[in-house]
């Protein structure tokens, strides 16, 4: 349904109006013109005055089907869908091919032509948006946000630009690229986590344009993993944002501190005197060093919306240029509609659009199902994500972190945690294997021997093998 205000003669109104006539004049002088302002998407609905939509409906459908379009034929057809009359009669016509002294500048007409279409209907939508404020008919304040966001949304989504490109252009951009990478004449527009493996099994870090979700059961890690990433990429001068729904800002802080300077998170609560090391202030005066160039951006907003983490991306965008978004975690945000399935659904693909609309890429991190608990061999499946449907479909990356000593704290493979590659959207899956350190909440390259893939082997098992009884290891979130 088009969506326009009233005809008047506001200035908004009166510039349209010129636009509209001169590229409809253009239109009927010169055919080809058609084909010229094409890329602009212009369309009958962006025209405010109903009977220049009529004529440029009629022009459309004669050129399409590779019929002349002028005064004539366009008022012939008019007259055989009985808009004639609506549209101005042959008086009008003949005065828009009168009017047309050239068609040189048609493409920037048909660009006034939208652009007043979009501030016409910005008008309306606006005025919408404040009668449902006026009237709420039982909506609270995040559900006419999100309402808000859907109409504003809808409006961005009508500017994207971008047409049809044959393969063969496609082809020998993409080889041409190529081959400028290979031989290093330019570098992919791609970030590295700061771990190896991971790099190499993601073609080189974190693409833009890109959904990323990293799940795990509590205490496997996937904050600790994900704060890596962010701290690794702040101290790179990668734009970074972190969004914490759980942990409060002096907590996550601690980590990136700990992360950066391999102080234990104990001496830096400062309630274990025993556990400060003897170079701890030169540590952390070195850590805060880094904090003060680091590109990181901290966020402990609680029950976030897609709407406000749309808004903080955006800000952060336009001010520091964000490349990473970290949201953790997925099913602390919260939406408008009454099935949380349908939640989730809106959730995931409104970060999949966020991340192609800003060039940048999103870590959204995201809880497993609790039946995992009941397996034997507890490795993460695509299947163990909550409403795994949408991530599924959404995401480009899914994957799975687990670590053997959190269910067995005599496991042979201490420190070790494996990175399990679910999806992998024109990409391998795989199983990246990683080392923690938990005083410090980091993981970092895993240089050990690799962990046998069957479930947890029994101590009788690891006592024929000559390994003996292991403490158990600091747990993560």
């Amino acid at each position: 349904m088009r969506r326009t205000i009233p005809e008047g003669d506001s200035p908004l109104h009166a510039r349209a109006g010129t636009a509209e006539r001169a590229l409809l004049g253009a239109l009927l002088v010169n055919n080809d013109t058609f084909d010229r302002i094409a890329p602009v998407r212009i369309g009958a609905s962006h025209f405010g005055a109903h009977g220049n939509a009529l004529i440029f409906s009629a022009i459309a459908s004669l050129i399409c089907r590779g019929q002349l379009a002028d005064v004539i034929t366009v008022h012939d057809l008019l007259c055989e869908r009985n808009e004639a009359p609506r549209a101005g009669g042959l008086p009008y016509l003949n005065s828009l091919a009168a009017e047309c002294a050239s068609a040189t500048n048609a493409i920037r007409y048909a660009e006034i032509v939208v652009e007043q279409a979009l501030l016409r209907q910005l008008i309306f939508v606006t005025s919408e948006i404040q009668a449902s404020v006026s009237e709420p008919a039982g909506r609270n304040v995040h559900q006419l946000l999100d309402h808000a966001q859907k109409l504003i949304g809808g409006l961005g989504e009508q500017t994207v630009k971008r047409d049809a490109v044959p393969i063969a252009a496609a082809a020998a951009r993409f080889i041409e690229q190529l081959d400028q990478r290979i031989s290093g004449g330019i570098a992919r527009d791609v970030v590295s986590t700061g771990l190896t493996d991971l790099d190499k099994a993601l073609h080189g870090g974190l693409l833009p344009g890109r959904l990323y979700v990293l799940g795990g059961r509590p205490a496997m890690g996937k904050s600790a993993l994900a704060g890596t990433v962010g701290s690794h990429l702040a101290a790179e001068q990668v734009p970074t944002a972190y969004l914490s729904q759980e942990m409060p800002e002096e907590e996550l802080t601690g980590r990136t501190l700990a992360q950066w300077s391999d102080i234990s998170i104990d001496a830096l609560q400062a309630d274990n005197p025993e556990a400060v090391q003897s170079d701890f202030w030169a540590r952390l005066v070195t850590a805060g060093q880094l904090a003060a160039t680091a590109t990181l951006f901290i966020d402990e907003t609680s029950g976030l919306t897609l709407l406000d983490v749309a808004s903080k991306a955006r800000t952060l965008k336009r001010k520091s240029g964000l490349r990473v978004l970290i949201v953790d975690y997925l099913q602390l945000m919260v939406g408008a509609e009454e099935k949380r399935h349908s939640q989730i659904e809106t959730i995931t693909r409104g970060l999949k659009s966020l991340a192609k609309e800003l060039g940048i890429s999103i870590l959204l991190l995201s809880q497993l199902n609790r039946e995992i608990d009941r397996r034997t061999n507890k490795r993460p499946l695509l299947a163990d994500f909550k409403d795994s449907g949408s991530i599924e479909a959404d995401a480009d990356v899914v994957m799975g972190i687990y670590r053997p000593e959190q269910d067995d704290p005599d496991t042979p493979y201490p420190g070790c945690a494996e990175l399990h590659i679910l999806k992998h959207r024109g990409g391998k899956l795989a199983k990246v294997l990683l080392a923690y350190k938990g005083m410090a909440t980091k993981f970092h390259d895993y240089h050990g021997a690799p962990p046998l893939d069957s479930a947890v082997e029994s101590r009788g098992q690891r006592a024929r093998k000559g390994f003996d009884r292991l403490p158990h290891r600091h747990a993560d979130t």
